[in-house]
């Protein structure tokens, strides 16, 4: 029997793509279900991420709306809040004679350590009532709860990046704080600052999954927001506090998030005792538990209230 005979040989069997064709791509074709699921990937995976994205953006706007209203105090307050909090801690601090635990500007060493616990807060809380304030949109086969909890995530995360902004050119403009102060090295800045935003996010998703089932979540979640204020590293870092709180403070994957941008932030400041992978992990491990709660409700019989 020569070679042509086997359905995968070499030799002169039927022409590419007939019946008696098996080579090494059609084979790959068949085991993914035919060349139709390949065409599949190749067409349809940017235009459904470009749907959903239109999706998130739509949703940020509604959201934005809903929350602020049409007219822009609403806005200007959730800025303005913020950099109240900042002002307020460079005050205290300027009055009692201290100095920065770390660099040379108490802006850049408050703002490093409020906004993120801010921006996680945020995150949290307004996930809690994600998924319930909006499950009138779930009818829409276009719309998932992921396009909720992203879109409430991104929206914080903007707030908090406006903010950022303002203190960096008004402290610039005014105070003659150089923009040098507010990078040392970019890659672990930027780093430090992905890391925040999958926390915030895979918080939010957890937030989100918990809410549905636990009405007065996004309450638990404010509170412990005020506890993380005094407990992420706002006005210290690792190595200012004793071996025992320091131990303790290992604990709270804000705190590693804080020191870490401040390490790619601060001219000056380095730090050894922060693990990035710690925040990552705790992000992860709140978003799979989000999902797998997401899940377990799609198949059960639960209805939001």
């Amino acid at each position: 029997m020569s070679l042509s005979s086997f359905p995968y040989g070499s030799g002169s069997g039927a022409p590419r793509g007939g019946p008696g064709n098996a080579g090494p791509l059609s084979l790959v074709e068949r085991l993914l279900g035919g060349d139709g699921l390949l065409r599949n990937l190749k067409t349809d995976f940017w235009p459904k991420v470009v749907r959903s994205w239109r999706v998130v953006e739509a949703m940020m706007l509604r959201e934005a709306l809903t929350r602020y209203g049409r007219r822009s105090a609403g806005f200007v307050w959730a800025i303005i809040n913020p950099m109240m909090l900042v002002i307020i801690m460079m005050v205290i601090f300027t009055y009692l004679g201290r100095q920065a635990a770390a660099g040379e500007y108490l802006s850049v060493f408050f703002i490093t350590g409020i906004i993120p616990v801010i921006a996680w807060r945020n995150a949290a809380v307004q996930g809690a009532g994600a998924i319930t304030s909006n499950r009138g949109l779930l009818n829409y086969p276009q719309i998932r709860p992921f396009h909720i909890v992203v879109a409430r995530t991104l929206l914080e995360m903007s707030i908090s990046g406006l903010v950022v902004l303002l203190f960096v050119v008004g402290l610039w403009a005014f105070m003659d704080v150089p923009l040098a102060a507010w990078i040392d090295e970019p890659f672990t800045a930027i780093s430090a600052i992905g890391c925040l935003v999958f926390l915030c996010y895979g918080s939010a998703v957890l937030s989100s999954q918990i809410g549905r089932v636990f009405q007065l979540w996004g309450q638990v979640m404010s509170r412990l927001g005020r506890v993380l204020f005094f407990t992420s590293g706002l006005w210290y870092t690792f190595a200012s506090l004793p071996t025992g709180p320091r131990a303790l403070m290992k604990y709270n994957p804000l705190a590693h998030t804080i020191e870490w941008l401040r390490d790619g932030v601060i001219p000056v400041f380095e730090s050894d005792f922060y693990n990035p992978w710690f925040p990552l992990w705790v992000g992860l491990i709140f978003l799979t538990i989000g999902l797998l709660m997401e899940w377990l409700i799609a198949i059960s019989t639960f209805v939001d209230e």
